[in-house]
């Protein structure tokens, strides 16, 4: 049961770092996140890490992040992007990324 929960997770990492297209919704969130990260994150791992924190987050996280201005953050929102940064899945993502 280990095995096939381990080899389950490999799978599914390893979907999650493949680069896809991003959906309308990813894509807008991407827009915002680029600005706001950029000031604190290097410009080379910037790219990815925006990717893998679209990728994650869920319809409802997409909408509010995609309907905000990256220049006036609200409190509700950047409380969003940090609960998204630290979820494991993008965790995952972005070290399969770097690996790459």
């Amino acid at each position: 049961m280990r095995i096939a929960a381990a080899l389950v997770l490999s799978v599914v990492a390893s979907l999650a770092a493949a680069k896809q297209p991003l959906t309308e919704s990813q894509a807008k969130a991407a827009t915002v996140l680029t600005p706001m990260l950029a000031d604190q994150i290097p410009e080379q791992h910037l790219g990815n890490l925006v990717d893998c924190m679209v990728v994650s987050a869920r319809a409802r996280e997409l909408r509010e992040i995609g309907a905000m201005d990256p220049a006036t953050p609200d409190a509700k929102t950047v409380a969003t992007i940090n609960k998204l940064i630290a979820r494991p899945a993008v965790r995952t993502c972005l070290t399969e990324r770097l690996k790459q």
